[in-house]
């Protein structure tokens, strides 16, 4: 085997080391690259109907079901923003932190942008306030 190529050890297939990200949690001179080839970790990475399911029973107590029936109660949109949700991210669930009980389901920048003002509505009529 050359060293320009490495087998992935998910589809056993030798391909260029160009084919495999590096993994950059390593600090320093000995950056290495991951075993899986890039299609095969992107597959990894895509959650599985059934893996949600789970996801959202043992995270949020809710079943897939349940999930799917907020969507459609929600027109498959954002809750705030209205956008609908990408092909490769389904909308978060929005949750109270301190207690827990769910307001909606989210795309991630409004989800995040919540996040980023700490759920204050003080901080966010400043901010549209400020804007305005």
């Amino acid at each position: 085997m050359s060293p320009d190529l490495r087998v992935c050890k998910k589809c056993g297939v030798e391909k260029p080391l160009t084919e495999f990200h590096f993994n950059r949690k390593v600090s320093g001179q000995t950056r290495w690259r991951f075993h899986s080839c890039k299609v095969c970790r992107n597959a990894a990475k895509r959650m599985k109907p059934q893996d949600r399911g789970y996801h959202l029973r043992t995270t949020f107590g809710l079943t897939l079901e349940a999930y799917e029936a907020m969507l459609r109660g929600q027109g498959g949109k954002c809750a705030i923003c209205g956008k609908l949700p990408s092909a490769t991210r389904a909308l978060a669930v929005d949750h109270e932190h301190s207690t827990g009980r769910i307001r909606g389901l989210l795309c991630a920048a409004c989800n995040m942008g919540l996040g980023q003002f700490q759920e204050d509505t003080t901080l966010l009529l400043k901010a549209a306030e400020y804007l305005a």
